[in-house]
């Protein structure tokens, strides 16, 4: 269980690092999608924009270092996101980009992120649960010891954790572009 915990929330944090930095390097087009969304009054948009960013990029570090407060905090996002786009494709307001960003992608809104934010959903509780056992300053701190927080066994797993999400993103990548290839192919 602790190293299925450890893989989600080593996963779940660079998901959100990378779409809290991907965003904040194109704030003012993140502020865009944010209104795009007609959920905020404009006044709020670039507040809670910025905001945001700024959550996603501490959430992603807490996962990191193995806080349970930022799985529970991915948790929060996650559902604000997924009550976002269900309310604009409720609406019909499905030609609209989810905004993600990152390692996430962007897409169009759709059932699909929903469905794909839930079951983050799920990780996130599960990391929040089970994620703080190993390679983690909670588990250092309360134990006041290094043997299960900082150990080599720890250390090889989130190696290990790493590289099998490095694997699963460059499959994803190879996927992608097959897709675009495909669609290149067709379109002449």
């Amino acid at each position: 269980m602790d190293e299925l915990g450890l893989f989600i929330r080593i996963g779940l944090s660079t998901l959100f690092l990378s779409t809290g930095l991907s965003k904040w390097n194109k704030i003012h087009h993140h502020q865009l999608t944010v209104e795009q969304y007609q959920i905020l009054p404009k006044r709020l948009v670039p507040f809670f924009a910025r905001a945001e960013v700024w959550v996603e990029i501490l959430v992603g570090i807490g996962l990191l270092v193995g806080i349970t407060y930022a799985a529970m905090g991915a948790g929060v996002l996650l559902l604000m996101y997924s009550i976002a786009i269900t309310i604009n494709l409720l609406r019909g307001r499905n030609h609209i980009s989810c905004g993600c960003g990152g390692l996430a992608g962007d897409h169009a809104l759709s059932w699909w992120l929903v469905t794909r934010n839930l079951f983050l959903f799920c990780g996130a509780v599960y990391a929040a649960l089970y994620g703080a056992a190993l390679f983690s300053v909670e588990t250092f701190f309360a134990n006041q010891t290094v043997d299960k927080a900082f150990s080599t066994n720890a250390i090889w797993k989130v190696f290990s954790s790493y590289a099998i999400l490095l694997v699963l993103i460059f499959a994803n990548e190879i996927v992608q572009l097959r897709k675009q290839i495909k669609n290149l192919l067709h379109t002449d």
